[in-house]
């Protein structure tokens, strides 16, 4: 007879690892093809063939998740908010490293580690895990804002660094998001995690915005202007501006993390905003219970 947990998360731990290992693998391909895409069409003037080319790689790559989530929903029907995970997965393929109609929601699948359940003690292990590295990733932008600021003329003349800047910027996208898929399927309190992590999320967005809206207007480019398109690039080179800054914010922030000190500062910071916060709540409480006794002071009596 099987127990609560296991009708909750059937197949897990144990088996399913090799689908499940699969399945993250096919997500880190997505997101690196999603950021290669994005960074090609922000560095380049993209024609009304690329578009469809673009709309064609993304095609077959999203494929894969849609039937898998798919399967998942129809063989795991009692499986609970197994629908909000269908959808999540089809919408946005790259949580399929963290969701799965398969498997419960408290469980996700990491390389090297196998199944975990999702809580504060993973959260903490990847975190600790991910510092440094993305400290040095982040750290990235800064010599790439100095080449293309010395050499802004040259890029274009030269191929290999032309190429090699597009490469360093696509996998800083990539590991910003990889970091930031991962551990929000994770995160015990996930608005929380979101409004904590807020620039991080601004950087994923900012160049999935000029991708988007260019290549929205390039579909629709036999009716649209010349005038429209230059505004869309004008756009664009605005929006990737505000996302190296914001890049190089987050390599300051994460170099103050590092320090000890500062990190102490931060959370006392934190800790005097939410004992202010507190205090407004008690007052605020006092007031409330003061007005109820006001109106009815047998009431307040019987208290």
């Amino acid at each position: 007879m099987n127990t609560a947990g296991e009708n909750e998360f059937p197949d897990v731990p144990g088996s399913g690892a090799a689908r499940a290992a699969m399945m993250f693998a096919a997500a880190v391909v997505f997101l690196s093809v999603l950021a290669v895409v994005v960074q090609w069409w922000n560095s380049t003037r993209i024609l009304e063939h690329d578009s469809r080319l673009t709309a064609q790689v993304m095609t077959v790559v999203w494929i894969p998740f849609v039937l898998e989530a798919l399967v998942g929903l129809v063989f795991n029907p009692r499986l609970p908010g197994n629908a909000r995970r269908f959808f999540l997965v089809v919408l946005l393929p790259p949580f399929r490293m963290g969701y799965s109609t398969s498997t419960g929601s408290q469980w996700i699948w990491l390389p090297k580690l196998g199944w975990q359940v999702k809580g504060r003690e993973l959260f903490e292990r990847l975190d600790r895990f991910a510092t440094i590295p993305m400290l040095v990733i982040a750290l990235m932008i800064l010599p790439l804002l100095g080449v293309e600021f010395l050499l802004k003329d040259k890029v274009a003349e030269i191929p290999l660094l032309s190429l090699t800047l597009d490469v360093s910027a696509a996998f800083i996208w990539f590991a910003f998001a990889l970091e930031y898929v991962v551990m929000l399927s994770v995160a015990e309190d996930k608005v929380a995690y979101a409004k904590t992590n807020w620039l991080n999320l601004l950087i994923i967005l900012l160049p999935l915005i000029a991708f988007l809206r260019g290549f929205q207007v390039v579909r629709a480019f036999r009716v649209a202007r010349a005038g429209k398109l230059l505004r869309v690039y004008r756009m664009r080179s605005l929006l990737l501006r505000v996302y190296q800054a914001m890049v190089a914010l987050s390599a300051i922030e994460r170099l103050l993390h590092r320090d000890p000190e500062k990190h102490l500062e931060k959370l006392e910071r934190q800790h005097d905003e939410l004992e202010r916060q507190m205090a407004a709540l008690r007052a605020k409480m006092r007031e409330v219970r003061a007005r109820i006794v006001d109106s009815d002071p047998a009431s307040g009596t019987d208290a």
